[in-house]
């Protein structure tokens, strides 16, 4: 299976459902399911964006890191925020939900996420750059 690193508290928020939309710098071929890893550095100028958002993970030292924390559908990648806000505007119903939702696809590249499912507990697993392969059977509940 594939799998990205995002730093927490994204990796949470994609975990959540509160963010369907992953921003990279750089396109991939890749479909299908995507595990997402939580590496242990933690992007702490991400706390007052969510907050303002009216998301609020747990704490950092509560956030599961050097693990695998979900898998979701990654369905598509777009060049463009029109392209990415309308296929999110499809998934979500006008509100504040997707008003976060929107906010926080900022690009340059918006990889559209589905479905994710939790990897409960989360596995430990190290992370690499760009997408990187781990055991399919390492979280079989969420694959």
């Amino acid at each position: 299976m594939k799998a990205i690193s995002v730093q927490q508290p994204w990796a949470w928020a994609i975990a959540q459902g509160h963010k369907p939309v992953e921003n990279r710098r750089w396109r991939t071929h890749h479909r299908g399911r995507l595990a997402i890893h939580a590496p242990h550095t933690v992007d702490c100028a991400a706390y007052p964006v969510l907050d303002r958002l009216g998301l609020f993970p747990p704490p950092i030292e509560k956030l599961p890191r050097g693990v695998i924390v979900c898998t979701v559908d990654l369905v598509e990648v777009f060049d463009t925020p029109l392209e990415a806000h309308a296929a999110v505007a499809q998934m979500l119903p006008p509100g504040p939900e997707l008003d976060a939702a929107l906010q926080m696809a900022t690009g340059p590249r918006y990889w559209l996420l589905r479905n994710p499912r939790h990897c409960n507990p989360p596995r430990s697993a190290r992370g690499m750059p760009g997408l990187f392969d781990v055991d399919p059977n390492l979280c079989p509940a969420c694959g």
